[in-house]
């Protein structure tokens, strides 16, 4: 099992998916255990563009256990996303961001993936708010300048977005941008 997880963990997704799946079939394993080997499954197949079938163990794990991770969220959202379902990633988002809260402050993964679904969702408002609450906590990650200047325009404010696009090329520098 621990060598199907850390496939995953290495890239090699399809090896890790071939080794969990046979690791989810024992009967011994504990329920933490089976919940980190879905979510590795999980993670793997996302990667691997089975998104019906990363959502599907995320949402099993799930079941087994409530998460306590704001990741354990976040990766769901991302499956959501593939499968274009937004409202039930931004409940995924809000998930997180309690957890978050409850954990003291807010994170730059929670807030941009929050500030991404608000934008998919056209709530630019609100998306420009999650953006910025993460850039106050994280102002080193380019790609929340980037987001919220494209944000700022759909508001029709200019001059922010300009802001942000250079701070976002400062950022970067000559870093390749994917």
């Amino acid at each position: 099992c621990d060598h199907g997880y850390s496939s995953v963990e290495n890239q090699f997704y399809q090896l890790g998916v071939n080794l969990l799946n046979k690791c989810l079939d024992l009967d011994h394993l504990e329920s933490d255990d089976r919940v980190k080997y879905l979510q590795g499954r999980a993670w793997a197949n996302f990667n691997l563009n089975n998104d019906a079938q990363a959502l599907a163990d995320q949402e099993t794990s799930f079941e087994i256990r409530s998460p306590t991770q704001h990741y354990e969220f976040i990766n769901h959202a991302a499956y959501l996303r593939r499968l274009a379902h937004f409202h039930e990633r931004l409940l995924a988002l809000k998930s997180a961001r309690e957890i978050d809260e409850r954990n003291g402050r807010p994170t730059m993964m929670t807030q941009y993936n929050l500030g991404w679904t608000l934008y998919e969702l056209r709530r630019y408002d609100e998306a420009v708010e999650a953006f910025s609450i993460g850039i106050l906590h994280q102002p080193d990650y380019e790609f929340a300048y980037l987001r919220r200047g494209i944000a700022y325009l759909k508001q029709g404010r200019t001059k922010p977005a300009k802001e942000d696009f250079s701070e976002f090329l400062q950022l970067v520098g000559d870093k390749p941008v994917n």
